[in-house]
């Protein structure tokens, strides 16, 4: 999270969601009703604060994102010429907001705490009840990603799925609450804080002692640094390029 200053000009660092395009369709930047799936925002969490732990610079593994995409696309059975997270997005919209119909969020909430089949997956929290009221179904989409995945789980049913719990809940923000915490200068105002702890990722930024936005997210342990290697981006692009040669042989 990035609060410009007035009147700079700021450097932004981006990750690339699209794998197989290398040019510009539009010509303008606009707001999206998505960000990204939720496993995929924890892992780029955790590479962006090794990096600043390790050579204080926010770089994040592209590889792993582009990999994360392609892994969800597939398990959604999404086509996408380019590898691009949108299209799983898109080609899922019904499925989503019939998934998320049913919950909204009051006038008074800053924050929001995600569940998946009874386990504390993360949850963002905001300075002030508009900004959540914006971000929000923009992070029920990313969750409901997720959950829509686990809940094809042939191993747990309705009956035994268990439910969310306030106990689980204090406990989890019992655990974020006693991480401990790294301050970096934030790119823009404020510092960029880091949570530095076993089983938590997380970051945020603040301001003039204010927190603005603070995400934190369960640490899954799919580190690639720990599970060995993964597929390289060659591997991803001759994919997609073999997807797009089966397309064009079947319209032909």
């Amino acid at each position: 999270t990035i609060l410009a200053p007035a009147m700079q000009q700021i450097v932004i660092p981006v990750t690339c969601v699209e794998a197989g395009r290398w040019a510009w369709n539009q010509r303008d930047f606009q707001a999206s009703d998505r960000v990204m799936f939720s496993k995929t925002r924890m892992q780029k969490t955790r590479a962006v604060s090794a990096s600043l732990r390790s050579v204080r610079a926010r770089r994040t593994d592209q590889r792993e994102v582009w990999n994360s995409i392609a892994e969800t696309a597939q398990a959604f059975g999404t086509d996408s010429r380019t590898g691009a997270m949108g299209d799983v997005f898109e080609q899922n919209r019904p499925k989503l907001d019939n998934y998320l119909a049913p919950f909204t969020a009051s006038e008074k909430d800053v924050g929001a705490l995600f569940f998946v089949n009874g386990k504390a997956i993360g949850f963002d929290l905001f300075d002030h009840p508009s900004t959540h009221a914006t971000m929000f179904p923009k992070l029920l989409r990313s969750h409901a990603l997720d959950a829509i995945l686990a809940a094809r789980n042939p191993a747990t049913d309705d009956t035994s799925r268990p439910l969310a719990s306030k106990e689980a809940a204090r406990d989890f923000l019992k655990l974020a609450e006693a991480s401990d915490t790294e301050h970096y200068p934030a790119i823009g105002e404020g510092q960029d804080l880091r949570l530095k702890h076993a089983t938590l990722v997380g970051g945020g930024l603040e301001v003039n002692q204010r927190l603005i936005h603070l995400c934190v997210f369960g640490n899954d342990g799919s580190d690639p640094e720990q599970t060995g290697p993964q597929p390289t981006n060659s591997r991803i692009r001759r994919q997609l390029w073999r997807n797009r040669h089966r397309r064009a042989t079947a319209s032909d």
